[in-house]
């Protein structure tokens, strides 16, 4: 029998985490995945996406925040940054999933085009966005996200589903519940290859952070 868990991965297609060959390698192979802001850390750090017993990889998240700012150009710089002092201390290596996540941000499109420049240079690079926050995406837990297109509602709507809600502050959130927040996400039929300067000029909220959790969920073999 096919699990919840597994029948939601596979609708939402392979993993490009399980696919690659990279080779025989000595140390587990790394997730790391770096954040703009404490509560999307706080996200990737709940104990579902940690791996289990002898799983062959490991996860690393990062609060990364710039002292810059939080618009693209300044993300972008310490994910470079923070790329090359774990490529020194041999953390990262090649073949190693490297992920962005960040939010809209009330950004311009154009200061999008350079993290999908960055992405687009290596098979192992990836953004993780939501538009209008990322609290959109934790949204998708509970319900859908028709109609919820603004910062203001978003906070509304998961503030009636979560009324304890404190941003940087942890959801009980179950795994069912990341499955429903996989299946509503497949409904947006976003391809993983699309740039998000595009996804940015689309109309209503999406989000591409279910590619992340997809990918976490495979790998460390959550079943």
């Amino acid at each position: 029998m096919i699990s919840k868990s597994k029948s939601y991965r596979r609708k939402l297609g392979g993993s490009h985490a399980a696919s690659r060959s990279v080779g025989t390698r000595a140390i587990k192979k790394l997730f790391i995945i770096i954040t703009e802001g404490e509560t999307e850390r706080v996200y990737f750090t709940m104990d579902i996406f940690k791996p289990r017993r002898n799983s062959d990889v490991k996860v690393k998240v990062i609060c990364e925040k710039s002292k810059d700012g939080s618009d693209p150009e300044p993300v972008l710089s310490s994910m470079k940054n923070k790329i090359k002092s774990l490529k020194q201390t041999n953390e990262l290596r090649s073949g190693d999933s490297a992920w962005l996540v960040l939010d809209d941000d009330d950004s311009q499109s154009e200061e999008f085009q350079a993290l999908d420049a960055w992405a687009a240079e290596r098979h192992d690079r990836f953004i993780a966005y939501t538009k209008p926050q990322f609290e959109w995406w934790l949204l998708l837990h509970y319900r859908d996200g028709a109609g919820i297109v603004t910062k203001s509602k978003c906070l509304a709507a998961l503030h009636d589903k979560q009324p304890n809600y404190q941003k940087g502050k942890a959801l009980p959130i179950t795994l069912d519940e990341v499955n429903n927040a996989l299946s509503h996400a497949d409904e947006l039929r976003i391809q993983r290859d699309t740039p998000i300067a595009e996804l940015h000029e689309k109309a209503g909220a999406l989000t591409t952070v279910h590619f992340l959790v997809h990918d976490l969920l495979t790998a460390i073999g959550v079943q």
